[in-house]
């Protein structure tokens, strides 16, 4: 390497001092009149050139050297050896490329983050949710919707009674789960049956109206229970809301996120379950009807006539095409 001609300023002066620097192994030999020094890489650091001006060497003992070319900087740089942020902020700033790379890797980790981190960690966080958490949700959610969308079954105890045994049944032979099965009225929803983020399902009297056969009411009841099994509700408020909320249900704030159950009516009656978390419900009620003896086409049948209707339940917002759905429900046998 050739002599690099520089000026050196000693920290204690303003003085600057010609200097000449040599690399020779692993030492920047830095000489001048009556001045003389052997210096490391430890004893070194660079400081990178901004634009079209040379970068300035930093000495351990406080001197700096200044004066240095584009060229000469970028020698220094190498031969020292920087991976400081500023070094590489210094080398995307030349390489255009890498930054276009650059962001397209932090875009790609963000979508990975959102369509598969964000959803794994939304169904470890619901599963480990305390029930005191669910419960607290469900109470705060029944409130809302009591007050906004339902109002007091018309359907007679006798009635309610009979629903519920048949459910009893079904779960006599199904691993259910912990389950609170609620009757209400709802002109506005109409015939509706949803899960709630805890145990509770709600049945709308108007679907029970629209239903020819007591096994079509167990049949979306069944479909109902497979949300709850596996946490739908609570795991889409979860992905809807972010990381901070996870972390807070996780960990049992009750207090902090009771509230949250202010959005899980819109959530179901607006936008519904994901696709294919309304097949994991189908396949549920699928196997769950075999096994209790039930017809799986009695799913098929009231989706059908629901489908039908000028009223959309949330048992078909954003769901698969009806069609696509009832097809595995009509070939099968219990």
């Amino acid at each position: 390497m050739s002599l690099i001609e520089a000026s050196y300023f000693d920290g204690e002066s303003s003085k600057a001092h010609s200097v000449t620097l040599e690399i020779l192994g692993d030492k920047l030999e830095l000489r001048g009149e009556n001045l003389q020094l052997s210096l490391g890489k430890k004893a070194l650091r660079m400081e990178p050139s901004v634009g079209e001006a040379g970068g300035v060497l930093h000495l351990e003992a406080g001197g700096e050297i200044h004066g240095l070319s584009l060229e000469e900087s970028k020698i220094l740089e190498c031969w020292i050896g920087g991976t400081s942020p500023e070094h590489l902020a210094r080398f995307f700033e030349g390489k255009l490329r890498y930054v276009a790379l650059s962001i397209l890797l932090a875009l790609g980790v963000l979508w990975a983050g959102i369509f598969y981190g964000l959803p794994q960690l939304s169904l470890w966080v619901a599963k480990q949710a305390p029930a005191s958490v669910r419960l607290a949700m469900d109470s705060e959610t029944l409130e809302i919707l009591d007050r906004l969308y339902l109002k007091e079954s018309t359907l007679s105890l006798s009635r309610q009674e009979e629903i519920k045994r048949g459910l009893e049944r079904f779960c006599a032979v199904n691993e259910c789960g912990a389950h609170q099965l609620l009757f209400r009225s709802s002109p506005v929803l109409g015939a509706n049956a949803f899960a709630l983020a805890g145990e509770v399902i709600i049945l709308s009297d108007e679907l029970v109206e629209k239903s020819e056969h007591d096994e079509e009411i167990i049949a979306v009841l069944a479909h109902e229970i497979g949300h709850l099994k596996e946490s739908h509700a609570l795991r889409m408020l979860l992905q809807t809301l972010g990381t901070g909320v996870l972390i807070s249900v996780g960990v049992g704030d009750v207090g902090a996120f009771a509230d949250l159950a202010a959005g899980i009516p819109a959530l179901l009656l607006q936008r519904g379950y994901s696709r294919e978390m309304e097949r994991e419900a189908d396949a549920f009620a699928l196997e769950g009807l075999k096994r209790a003896g039930i017809a799986p086409r009695r799913l098929a049948e009231i989706l059908l006539r629901l489908d039908q209707g000028d009223e959309i339940p949330s048992i078909l917002l954003t769901h698969p095409p009806t069609k696509e759905r009832i097809e595995p429900f009509l070939e099968a046998r219990p």
